[in-house]
């Protein structure tokens, strides 16, 4: 369940509204040429009716006639603009929006709009026949006050089959709290009228409350106190806003925002509607078979077996310890020849259709983050499926072909800059920066998409917060270190091109002069130490992706080291004569052997880089040659 308020328009959108005159019409098929009769007071015009200028028209426009002109009003007694038009456009049963206008006389510029209590246009329920009155309303709903008490009630049964209970909050939130769609006016459970069925399930709960003052405090004037004026409003539990179908003539959902709309004029009862208009049905149970394919991580070296990387399934139902650390530990099916296939059964118990499992796969310790979802999801239906109704899937969603190329994972990336040449003046004496006053940024990875960047600006304001580096302070290293770390995207190169600048501005280099490195872990990755201003040079770039093999002797072992990438691992042979046989040497992939490249600077800062990693091995008789490999 989604927890989103809808927020409102600016009011010269095509925007929304609801009478709820129209609650009790019956839905039907199409009405075209149904008489729409509209009335405005404009007492409440600014400067009064006598401010609108001569030869200027109050008229009317809608989705009635697809908003392609502006019908005028006719002035019928007082401050009362009235006018019947037919409706051409919109069936009966379904949402029609509106919105009063002053238009000048030459019919093509707007000079005003009518603002309502929510800052939205105006909604009616078309019946199948027969003429409509709307209510007459104030402009920008400002008129006399007026107070309605109103009762809202919910029923909860279906959404006890989907997570519920009454431990919960259930509450009405809207543009009638003061403070604005914050859920503080809760209802409470009409438990007398709760209704059971012979096996103990629960068909009805439900939940109501008078909410005796309607405070709106948008728009203007009045507003929402108006006569005549409109609010929107949900049904939430424990913040879960419902969703609101725009066919349902009990709950019409706001054509625009699925908010629902209710007229203060009256003390009312409303309707008791099902939340999200769902009703109860029995519940289904599904057997699942849930399976993912880990072959290609095997191959690019994130997974090799169960006792050293587990692979889990974890969501949000009871089944899979509702998000609890680490979930449910899949196994490899025996009977399977491959056998990187990992699989999980459960039994699952729910509302049919419902669309409220959620679940990931997890290589511990990474969550998945399949590209366009943060979770997979599935609704039951009562039977035996696999993956639900889904297929197979590859973890992450990284399938065959796939190489090390780019992140298979949102990662968090730190970057270190050391600052010394800026403070003191090395590079251009003309910045003049002083730590603890001046800002120092990072760019060229924005919205964490590689290769973006935001717009260099000496204005602090405009200065995106999340690039700014924090300074580590005087006693912190050599007292020049500043650091920030940036979430990068799944599916970004591993190759990264980015820039410091001072105070928003691109000073560190030339144009286009920037720093190249290679994100080398994909899960929490820092940096090497980058020097201010060192473009270039081998302490702020790296040239390969992952060579850089070395070898030295250390008593009776031989020390290799290179540049550490997740999936790049080493291979010996002792020979190089044709056929040459390369041995896969075990745990030597980045994944295992990666360090945090640079000093530790809580410790010892230096402006030595150690970039490398290492692994040693005992030299026996005979040559040894060894190369590294990555999958491509």
């Amino acid at each position: 369940m989604k927890n989103i308020m809808k927020q409102k328009l600016s009011i010269k959108a095509i925007q929304r509204g609801l009478w709820m005159g129209a609650l009790l019409l019956s839905a039907a098929s199409a009405s075209a040429q149904t008489p729409l009769s509209f009335s405005v007071d404009m007492s409440s015009f600014p400067g009064g009716v006598g401010n609108i200028p001569a030869g200027d028209t109050v008229c009317v426009a809608g989705a009635f006639d697809g908003w392609n002109a502006n019908h005028i009003l006719t002035n019928t007694s007082g401050t009362l603009w009235t006018g019947t038009f037919a409706n051409s456009s919109v069936s009966g049963g379904s949402m029609m929006d509106y919105q009063f206008r002053v238009v000048e006389a030459n019919n093509t510029t707007v000079d005003d709009y009518a603002d309502t209590s929510s800052g939205d246009n105006y909604c009616a329920l078309i019946p199948n026949s027969g003429p409509l009155t709307l209510p007459s309303v104030y402009w920008n709903d400002d008129g006399p006050a007026a107070v309605s008490t109103i009762y809202f009630q919910v029923d909860m049964a279906e959404q006890a089959n989907i997570g519920f209970n009454q431990s919960m909050t259930v509450a009405v939130s809207g543009s009638f709290e003061g403070t604005g769609w914050s859920q503080s006016f809760h209802l409470t459970n009409d438990y007398v009228h709760n209704v059971t069925n012979g096996q103990g399930a629960i068909t009805s709960m439900p939940y109501g409350g008078f909410c005796p003052v309607w405070n709106n405090n948008s728009g203007n004037g009045n507003v929402g106190t108006s006569t005549n004026g409109s609010g929107e409003y949900k049904y939430t539990w424990n913040g879960n806003y419902e969703t609101v179908p725009s066919g349902d003539i009990l709950q019409p959902g706001d054509p625009d925002t699925g908010n629902n709309r209710v007229v203060i004029n009256t003390t009312q009862v409303l309707p008791k509607v099902w939340f999200s208009d769902v009703p109860w049905v029995p519940n289904v149970t599904d057997n699942v078979y849930f399976v993912v394919d880990m072959s290609v991580q095997a191959e690019l070296g994130n997974f090799y077996t169960p006792t050293e990387n587990a692979v889990y399934i974890d969501g949000n139902i009871s089944q899979f310890s509702s998000w609890a650390n680490p979930g449910y530990v899949m196994t490899n099916n025996p009977g399977d020849p491959d056998t990187n296939q990992y699989w999980f059964f459960a039994s699952i118990t729910g509302a049919p259709g419902y669309p409220g499992a959620y679940y990931q796969y997890v290589l511990q310790p990474n969550f998945e983050w399949p590209s366009g979802n943060t979770t997979y999801t599935m609704s039951l239906t009562g039977g035996t499926f696999t993956n639900g109704l889904n297929p197979t899937y590859y973890w992450n969603n990284v399938g065959p072909g796939a190489t090390r190329d780019s992140t298979a994972a949102q990662c968090n990336v730190t970057f270190t800059v050391d600052m010394t040449p800026a403070v003191t003046g090395v590079i251009d004496g003309d910045l003049e920066f002083t730590e603890g006053v001046d800002t120092v940024e990072i760019n060229g990875l924005n919205n964490g998409v590689s290769g973006s960047w935001w717009g260099w600006t000496p204005l602090s304001d405009d200065i995106p917060s999340q690039y700014i580096m924090t300074w580590m302070g005087p006693s912190y290293g050599n007292g020049n270190i500043y650091t920030v770390t940036i979430p990068v995207n799944q599916g970004q190169p591993l190759d990264v091109t980015y820039k410091y600048g001072i105070d928003g501005q691109d000073n560190e280099a030339g144009m286009n002069d920037n720093h190249f490195r290679y994100i080398r872990s994909q899960t929490n990755y820092s940096m090497p130490v980058d020097l201010f201003g060192s473009q270039g040079a081998s302490i702020s770039t790296e040239a390969t992706r992952f060579g850089n093999l070395s070898a030295s002797q250390s008593g009776n072992d031989v020390v290799l080291s290179w540049l550490g990438m997740t999936g790049v691992s080493l291979q010996s042979t002792p020979s190089l004569d044709p056929p040459v046989t390369w041995t896969s040497l075990p745990l030597t992939d980045g994944t295992n052997l990666i360090v945090t490249p640079g000093p530790n600077l809580n410790i010892a800062p230096s402006a030595v880089l150690t970039t490398n990693v290492s692994t040693s091995y005992s030299i026996g008789n005979g040559g040894l040659f060894y190369r590294l490999v990555a999958p491509q």
